[in-house]
């Protein structure tokens, strides 16, 4: 999961950086043009991605599997109404975990304080710290490549240790560094912040990703992991609509104090969720 999210996080960092030198003269015509580019490679790649291998399950006589299929398989006429199947799936769902009710809301504030964060940080850092594009992009380097770089040593530590001390000062280093962050006009200090945040978001999202994965039965992946990751889309959409509305009547300082205390809260969240599931290993 390191692996992925480095990946993921690397072209999440470069790409403002890179369009940031793509955009002259406010010419955006290059720009959508790199967009476009990058859209048509991804359509080929996924085209060269390899199918799905058939297992030892699949290699009976074709006759055989032909039949079966015949059984298996639903017809249109007997499909079941949308609503009647959307309550099977949360059945479903439902009878596979066997989690704290905590870990839902968890989830949800999980992604609400970084979505908090995602639409203000270009209009912090040019309205109030009035950055040039290529600050604008150091100041993003400052924040991602640390937490690229640490993506991996951090996995494979809490693949030995457990996700309890990472979260916990993951959690306690973003929530300081996030709520501080607009108290300074400093370049150096908010560059200092901006690489604390990045070294919390690389603590946490190793031993998040696993804390998950732990609560989600093998035999049931496919829709528990459309179920989890629902909630956190939520936090995604609703993250940045809340921090807007903060911003205009408010002003800049709340949407990071705001963030920085769901991050506290989170904090707490999690230790309450170790102490469940070690009453839970005890029992």
């Amino acid at each position: 999961m390191s692996v992925v999210h480095m990946a993921w996080l690397s072209g999440t960092g470069l790409g403002p950086v890179a369009i940031n030198f793509v955009i002259r003269d406010s010419n955006y015509g290059p720009a959508f043009r790199l967009l476009l580019g990058c859209m048509t490679a991804v359509v080929l790649v996924s085209l060269l991605l390899p199918k799905r291998g058939h297992g030892p399950a699949n290699k009976g006589a074709p006759a055989e599997n032909a039949a079966l299929a015949g059984k298996t398989r639903p017809s249109h006429k007997s499909e079941r109404p949308l609503l009647e199947r959307a309550g099977n799936y949360m059945r479903e769902v439902r009878r596979s975990l066997n989690v704290s009710p905590l870990l839902f809301p968890a989830m949800f504030l999980q992604t609400f304080a970084l979505g908090i964060l995602s639409p203000i940080l270009t209009l912090y850092a040019r309205q109030e710290l009035a950055l040039t594009p290529r600050q604008y992009s150091l100041f993003l380097v400052a924040g991602g490549a640390v937490t690229v770089l640490l993506l991996i040593p951090v996995g494979k530590l809490v693949d030995r240790i457990g996700t309890k001390l990472f979260l916990t000062v993951g959690f306690a280093l973003g929530a300081a560094t996030v709520a501080a962050f607009t108290y300074t006009k400093s370049l150096y200090v908010v560059y200092g912040f901006v690489t604390a945040v990045g070294i919390a978001y690389a603590l946490i999202i190793p031993a998040w990703n696993a804390l998950i994965a732990a609560a989600i039965p093998k035999e049931k992946r496919g829709a528990v992991w459309g179920f989890f990751l629902t909630i956190e889309g939520l936090g995604t959409v609703i993250g940045p609509i809340v921090s807007g509305k903060l911003w205009d009547v408010y002003g800049p300082h709340v949407p990071f104090l705001t963030s920085g205390a769901v991050l506290a809260l989170l904090c707490v969240l999690q230790l309450l969720l170790e102490q469940n599931k070690a009453r839970a290993l005890a029992a």
